[in-house]
């Protein structure tokens, strides 16, 4: 065990405590000196963070989705799951639509999406597919609106294949 003074790639300077052989630590210290100190890459992570969730909010917006309701730590959370998940169900469409059809299903898609408001949901669901998350919010949303939505979404596609 051994205390060194690094400078870091910032030109921050921190006190390490280094466990291991002399090979171990020295090459712990070189490691450690290549990168930008803590405080430097805790401040970067905040604002990729920051900015992601800017993105996120507005992308949000643009789809007239609304805010998200639960704890303060769901929120955040659940908001960025939810853009994930309908990217992936985006994808999805694209797939199997292509390009005119997803884009006339897209807002069905966000139809059924502002019936989930519960950051809680979108967490529960976090490691859905596309094709699984269209068929939870289609469960979401009841029957009466899913069967509704369904029809939608066929009256374009079968508008999307005519010549």
């Amino acid at each position: 065990m051994a205390r060194y003074d690094i400078t870091h790639a910032c030109g921050h300077s921190t006190a390490h405590q280094i466990y291991g052989g002399n090979a171990r630590r020295e090459e712990q210290a070189g490691w450690e000196a290549r990168r930008p100190c803590p405080e430097c890459r805790a401040a970067h992570a905040h604002q990729r963070d920051t900015t992601a969730a800017t993105q996120i909010r507005q992308a949000d917006e643009n789809d007239g989705l609304p805010e998200l309701s639960g704890t303060d730590r769901q929120i955040p959370w659940g908001t960025r799951v939810r853009r994930e998940r309908l990217e992936q169900v985006r994808d999805y469409l694209e797939t199997t639509l292509g390009g005119q059809g997803a884009e006339r299903v897209w807002p069905l898609v966000l139809r059924l999406a502002r019936h989930q408001g519960e950051a809680g949901w979108w967490i529960d669901h976090r490691r859905a597919t596309g094709p699984a998350v269209w068929e939870a919010l289609l469960v979401g949303a009841g029957e009466a609106e899913a069967e509704q939505v369904l029809e939608q979404a066929e009256r374009a596609c079968r508008e999307e294949a005519r010549p």
